[in-house]
């Protein structure tokens, strides 16, 4: 009767050691996937970032030229009216009416 004990009380001890290694071994292989996905999570995160700060910067350089073409138009449209006048001075003979 002791040698049975014996048997069943090695059997559970291997068998709970066995669980215990595969058991280690799957939160081994957890861990490890949770350092990739976190890995990856992080370039992920700063890749979107450098790309807000690209689209960001480009929309700075739009607005910056739109201010500019904004002063250009204006500029022109000051130069057209000055003109307009002058024609209309040239078509009146000179003393400012039509």
């Amino acid at each position: 009767m002791n040698i049975s004990i014996g048997i069943a009380l090695g059997s559970f001890i291997i068998t709970t050691l066995a669980m215990l290694i595969k058991l280690g071994v799957t939160v081994g292989k957890l861990m490890q996937r949770l350092d990739e996905n976190e890995t990856r999570d992080k370039e992920e995160r700063e890749k979107a970032a450098k790309k807000f700060d690209e689209l960001y910067s480009d929309r700075n350089k739009h607005a910056q030229v739109l201010v500019r073409l904004d002063a250009t138009m204006s500029n022109i449209d000051a130069k057209l009216e000055k003109m307009d006048g002058k024609l209309d001075r040239l078509m009146g003979g000179g003393d400012g009416t039509h």
